[in-house]
């Protein structure tokens, strides 16, 4: 059996997960098509086969490629199965394929009760959320953080505290960073008692002095858009 009769016949045993890993353009979206119309050839509907993309562009993509399969079986086959195909393409546009934002937002606006928000939200553009992420910064940078959220901070840092040392290999990295940046020898042992000293007053004073608003630079990392 060759390597891609074996592939095949991976992507069709539903009862095991399949990974997929690959360069851009050696066929994953191609195998998830596959993967997709095995599920329906299985008697499940689209709407309820969940697939997640990078990019709104692949989840269209992978709508047009799973409803051009489906015609493909239409013509394929009759009575019954026929029907099973014709029903998925029809159905293709309620299936519940698209980024992750988007799975995250059509479950919340399905669930906006229970979550306590407004079913009407929308999703930030590009410019909307440098905006927002700009103007959070900036308010950071004027006032500190809220009691609240210092109070929350402390009790993150100090709650996990026990696990950064919970081996020797991680002691001594931290005996080695004592050493490299001359902290006193006691660093260890009042760890948890100098974070919880810290104020409100000393995280805005450090934020203003290290992080300058005028030189604050947005970097996105990834490939282009249309890549």
């Amino acid at each position: 059996m060759s390597d891609i009769d074996a592939i095949g016949r991976q992507i069709s045993d539903l009862r095991k997960s399949l990974l997929v890993t690959s360069g851009a353009g050696c066929g994953k979206t191609y195998r998830m098509v596959q993967r997709y119309t095995a599920i329906i050839e299985a008697g499940v509907d689209v709407t309820r086969i969940i697939a997640v993309t990078f990019t709104e562009k692949a989840a269209a993509e992978l709508k047009d490629r799973v409803r051009a399969r489906c015609r493909e079986m239409m013509a394929r086959t009759e009575g019954a199965e026929r029907e099973r195909w014709v029903r998925a393409a029809r159905r293709l546009a309620l299936a519940p394929v698209s980024t992750i934002h988007g799975l995250c937002g059509r479950l919340l606006r399905e669930h906006a009760l229970t979550a306590g928000i407004d079913p009407q939200f929308a999703q930030l553009d590009e410019t909307q959320h440098d905006l927002l992420l700009r103007e959070t910064v900036r308010t950071f940078h004027e006032q500190g953080p809220t009691e609240a959220e210092l109070v929350a901070a402390k009790k993150n840092i100090t709650g996990g505290f026990p696990l950064r040392i919970d081996s020797n290999s991680k002691i001594v990295e931290y005996l080695a960073m004592i050493g490299f940046y001359d902290l006193p020898l006691d660093y260890l042992e009042t760890f948890n008692e100098r974070v919880m000293a810290v104020t409100r007053e000393q995280i805005r004073d450090a934020f203003q002095r290290r992080v300058p608003l005028q030189h604050m630079a947005t970097v996105i990392v990834g490939g282009e858009p249309d890549s």
